[in-house]
């Protein structure tokens, strides 16, 4: 097949998402990404990684999540699901920050 060769304003402009971009929207709304966690709560995804590594002295977790990931190739998501959603919410709330929850 030969290509064909077209004036710049006849090439169609298409749009392209990365991958990891339309892994996550294929998810659906059950699952939230690091990203999308750290702008529920308005704190920086470094902050919110660090707290999900974090334990206390007996070595338990400090906060629940997350709990699933979606892998492709080399690339992981980490995702937060309902159940780890409702547990940081409630750790959030103890820990005196307030937030908005948009469409929910």
């Amino acid at each position: 097949m030969k290509p064909r060769v077209v004036p710049i304003e006849d090439a169609p402009i298409r749009k392209r998402k990365s991958p990891a971009t339309q892994i996550i929207e294929s998810l659906g709304p059950e699952y939230k990404t690091m990203g999308a966690m750290a702008k529920r709560y308005d704190i920086h995804v470094e902050t919110l990684r660090r707290l999900c590594k974090a334990r206390y002295s007996d070595g338990t977790k400090r906060v629940q999540g997350p709990s699933e990931a979606v892998t492709q190739c080399e690339l992981v998501i980490y995702l937060f699901n309902k159940d780890d959603v409702a547990a940081m919410d409630e750790y959030m709330a103890n820990k005196g920050r307030v937030w908005e929850v948009d469409g929910e």
